[in-house]
């Protein structure tokens, strides 16, 4: 493709992601690929940044220095949009460092050192998030002959690493409540804050919850959060 093309065509991955509806909302469901992706998708706060920042990544290419040099490019483009200096500061970031995610996948050995030097590169959670899936429509728009299932593999299991030096995860303890899977595939369905403020132990009390629900019959629906508003469904 193109620079335009390519652009177009990332930003279409990019649609498809945030369109991606569940189909079975319910919490043993495995969730297909786009249907995960949508889940991160849901839990950034600012998807307009992600956008702009999708849109300009690319703007200095064929510069080999183009990361750089557009970014110093986005943060004026982003100010004539009326994106605030937070917003710009965000837009920068992630067309500054949108290669950084797939090379540390692709090219280099993850050591004791790299994950936390990387997650002291993104600072937050949020933006671990979004440069994820800039960085996988980004690549997805290269083509298969260039992102291989290895490559998609390897990054998402660099972004799943990254992930939980934030959000902490205490396996050892979720083993002692419940079957890793149930844990695995619960707390995939449940907002970040879920994540870090109930215990392992009130997580397979949900869960109990939730099977004994469904022994009966009934449909559980997981927890979305959306901009503008949150859904909760309450079983009894």
């Amino acid at each position: 493709y193109t620079v335009g093309k390519h652009t177009l065509v990332a930003i279409e991955h990019l649609d498809g992601i945030r369109q991606a509806v569940p189909a079975n909302t319910s919490f043993c469901a495995y969730a297909t690929e786009l249907e995960e992706l949508n889940a991160i998708y849901q839990q950034i706060s600012d998807p307009s940044v992600l956008y702009m920042a999708l849109l300009l990544h690319d703007i200095d290419k064929p510069s080999p220095e183009h990361p750089y040099t557009g970014a110093d490019k986005a943060r004026r483009i982003a100010m004539e949009f009326g994106f605030n200096e937070i917003q710009r500061d965000a837009i920068c970031f992630l067309v500054r460092e949108h290669k950084a995610m797939i090379e540390l996948a692709r090219y280099y050995q993850w050591d004791e050192d790299s994950i936390p030097e990387f997650q002291q590169k993104v600072e937050s959670l949020d933006r671990l998030m979004s440069l994820y899936l800039l960085t996988y429509c980004d690549s997805k728009a290269n083509g298969e002959q260039n992102f291989t299932s290895l490559d998609e593999d390897n990054l998402k299991r660099l972004y799943e690493l990254t992930r939980d030096r934030f959000v902490g995860r205490g396996e050892e303890q979720w083993y002692a409540y419940a079957d890793a899977d149930e844990f695995h595939r619960f707390l995939h369905q449940m907002p970040v804050s879920y994540r870090i403020t109930h215990s392992p132990k009130e997580i397979a009390v949900h869960i109990k919850l939730v099977k004994a629900v469904e022994a009966h019959g009934a449909s559980v629906i997981h927890f979305v959060d959306k901009a503008g508003y949150t859904e909760l469904h309450l079983c009894g």
